[in-house]
């Protein structure tokens, strides 16, 4: 292979790389998201980090990831880049516990107005929040139904 054809090469394969990590860096960091309706007010934030395979059990099971013995939502096979590090929410002034289990599987998160909504539930004392995430290609979409009373629950669609 010629040398210029090496030098093309090595350039374009650091300016994608460079590119991956820039994208990547923008999907870190805290995603603050507000409703307002009338008097009632909820705040909720993500905060998201790079995913450390070494701090995890990661596993391929039919053509699948499982990381920790869960389903590894946002992937399509692959180890995820992005995981949530934790949910916060604020419900008309009360903070409300997020457990780590109802996002721990969710990767790849998309943090923006596009594929995040927010609405109240009924009589204000919930709030559900509708998220989707994916890695190209192994596209989710997650509905979370978080309560002040701390009964909360999700639900998963999958495009596959």
């Amino acid at each position: 292979m010629p040398l210029l054809m090496k030098s093309f090469l090595i350039i374009l394969l650091t300016l994608i790389a460079a590119i991956a990590s820039l994208a990547q860096s923008n999907r870190i960091g805290a995603f603050k998201f507000e409703k307002r309706q009338g008097t009632h007010n909820a705040l909720v934030v993500f905060h998201t980090r790079a995913f450390e395979p070494s701090k995890h059990k990661v596993k391929a099971r039919n053509y699948q990831t499982i990381v920790d013995g869960r389903f590894a939502h946002g992937t399509d096979g692959n180890v995820p880049n992005i995981e949530i590090r934790s949910i916060k929410l604020s419900l008309d002034g009360t903070e409300v516990a997020i457990p780590r289990k109802l996002y721990s599987d969710c990767f790849e998160p998309s943090l923006d107005g596009r594929y995040l909504a927010i609405r109240f539930g009924r009589n204000f004392q919930s709030v559900i929040i509708s998220m989707s995430g994916s890695d190209g290609a192994g596209t989710y979409k997650v509905v979370w139904r978080f309560q002040k009373n701390g009964y909360h629950s999700r639900s998963f669609s999958q495009d596959f």
